[in-house]
């Protein structure tokens, strides 16, 4: 008999509780965790242009990035959809005018000279939280190595926190 109670908590509680544990900054967590451990795929490497200016892209390339990212179970399906769309948009500038513009900011952190995770780690515990059923939003604030503010919307999936979109925040 206790067997079978230490089996059904396992099985039936014992899920509640860790979804129980997950919380949007740990969805933001997990990102800045990710950008300190430095195995970021180089999304410009699907890019021919020369600096801000894109003038082809590779398809191919760009799948493979968006596959590596989808892997890390960070960003929720709403962001990867979003990125095949802003791909997609790209092309079609090419097509009309013949290039597109590219990303001027680090696409995690909206900076030129992003942060290190650990930077943006520090800011984190003091971050503004707000969650309205399965969508919730961080602020986080950093003051080192410069003032900056960003807004990252989850959506809950799967009973996990994900990035939905990084917005830059201002006060």
């Amino acid at each position: 008999m206790r067997k079978v109670r230490i089996l059904l908590f396992i099985i039936f509680i014992s899920p509640i509780i860790s979804m129980a544990q997950a919380t949007p900054r740990d969805g933001v967590k997990a990102l800045l965790t990710w950008l300190d451990v430095g195995k970021i795929p180089d999304e410009s490497q699907c890019y021919e242009g020369e600096g801000y200016v894109i003038t082809k892209i590779d398809y191919r390339c760009f799948e493979k990035h968006l596959a590596k990212i989808e892997k890390t179970k960070i960003f929720s399906k709403v962001y990867l959809a979003s990125l095949r769309n802003e791909v997609i948009e790209k092309n079609k500038q090419i097509e009309k005018q013949k290039y597109a513009d590219a990303l001027e900011a680090d696409r995690y952190t909206l900076s030129q000279d992003p942060p290190t995770g650990k930077e943006l780690m520090v800011g984190l515990p003091a971050a503004l939280v707000t969650t309205n059923r399965n969508k919730a939003t961080v602020i986080l604030k950093i003051t080192k190595p410069y003032k900056h503010s960003i807004k990252y919307l989850l959506d809950l999936e799967d009973g996990v926190w994900r990035i939905s979109a990084i917005q830059q925040h201002e006060p």
